[in-house]
């Protein structure tokens, strides 16, 4: 209590002394005051006459703070943070630029996007923006896992717990049934002891259950709760070159580079060139994918099915470039060489184009098939973009 009482002495002191102060600094001052103990009225009215400069991260802890004495100006800030978030279905969030308390420009809008769900939990649970912000927070995770920080952890767990407390999630009582067709494929009943302890619920179709062209797949719900489900499709086509998906929004394509040796003095030295026709045993490929985005993008998988008689050159530094061309740069987060795929991640993908490449080295003689190569969000993996499948031929040297 001795502390807490110097913390809230030494915190209206610089309240007072830094009247010019960043309204959303100021904001987080007098909301933190609030939380410890009561605070004077003279400094909320203070921050409300200054709300035209509140960026939504700060009308958000503006009416979290008005909320704490049942003010109904509170309401005010509401609308405000409702009338200006950024929508992209399934998702609502709240953009933010800049961290003022670190005092310079970077993505904020995890934090602000957490203390708006707060905001609506407490005073609006029953907006429609309320559960697709909450997603929006869940599902850019990085890795699953966690956020960015430790900080906007911390601020996601604070806004989502009252969240939980308004949308029953951790209290379910409701049953579901699964239709494909208008056949019921499952039944399922779920309780709190579903919450402490999760089972998986996968339900598979049968061929005979589904058929070309449209196939409908309805879920009924009663009961309280929350129900969050997913659906995926896995097939396979005898097209052979099926059509490349995607487009302008977010889109892939690959080329192939055939390394040519050439002697320089007392060393050979490699030129690329544009792969055409077949090649030999012991010859190297260079594969380049460029990935194109109209907007910035985050936490994007790069995966590329490489032809059946290739293998991977890990070690690209044994072959030295005659002259690197502009687009063999690294511009990957991570990249990872399996049995049948070459897989990259970009944590952080800026607007506009991005070049991945890789070396393959020609081993058995035959023709072979690479798949298409796709790109995708990973946690948005409905939104991604695929190329050509390629046909290429190894010759005995």
């Amino acid at each position: 209590e001795k502390r807490l009482a110097r913390g809230r002495k030494s915190l209206v002191k610089q309240i007072n002394e830094n009247p010019r102060a960043i309204a959303d600094i100021r904001a987080y001052m007098v909301y933190a005051l609030s939380l410890s103990g009561p605070a004077d009225p003279t400094l909320v009215d203070g921050l409300y006459e200054t709300r035209g400069k509140l960026s939504a991260h700060g009308q958000a802890l503006m009416a979290l703070l008005l909320a704490r004495t049942k003010d109904a100006r509170a309401q005010e800030f509401v609308k405000k943070l409702e009338a200006s978030a950024s929508v992209g279905e399934p998702y609502v969030w709240w953009k933010s630029e800049r961290q003022e308390m670190l005092d310079f420009s970077s993505d904020n809008s995890y934090e602000t996007t957490s203390y708006v769900v707060k905001v609506l939990s407490v005073l609006d649970p029953k907006s429609d923006l309320l559960p697709k912000a909450a997603r929006w927070l869940i599902d850019h995770r990085s890795d699953g896992f966690y956020w960015s920080s430790t900080e906007q952890t911390a601020t996601a767990i604070y806004g989502l717990i009252d969240y939980l407390k308004v949308s029953g999630e951790l209290k379910p009582n409701y049953s579901l049934s699964v239709f494909v067709n208008g056949k019921k494929v499952a039944d399922r009943r779920m309780t709190d002891k579903d919450v402490s302890n999760p089972q998986p619920f996968v339900i598979t179709v049968n061929p005979p259950e589904i058929h070309a062209g449209t196939n409908e797949v309805r879920v009924v719900k009663s009961g309280p709760g929350v129900l969050y489900w997913s659906a995926f499709a896995t097939y396979f086509t005898r097209e052979p070159k099926p059509a490349p998906t995607g487009g302008t929004e977010l889109n892939v394509v690959r080329e192939y580079f055939k390394l040519v040796p050439e002697k320089l003095k007392d060393r050979f030295v490699y030129a690329e060139q544009p792969l055409a026709g077949a090649v030999q045993s012991g010859d190297i490929v260079v594969v380049r994918l460029t990935v194109s985005a109209t907007a910035d993008e985050q936490y994007l998988q790069i995966e590329d099915p490489i032809p059946a008689g290739f293998d991977f050159v890990e070690r690209e530094n044994l072959y030295e470039l005659k002259a690197k061309p502009p687009w063999w740069d690294f511009y990957y987060t991570q990249r990872e060489f399996h049995d049948d795929r070459a897989a990259l991640f970009s944590t952080v993908f800026a607007r506009g184009q991005g070049q991945f490449h890789y070396l393959l080295k020609a081993i058995t003689p035959g023709t072979f098939q690479a798949n298409p190569a796709r790109v995708l969000p990973m946690y948005e993996p409905a939104r991604q973009g695929s190329t050509r499948s390629f046909i290429i031929t190894v010759t005995p040297r």
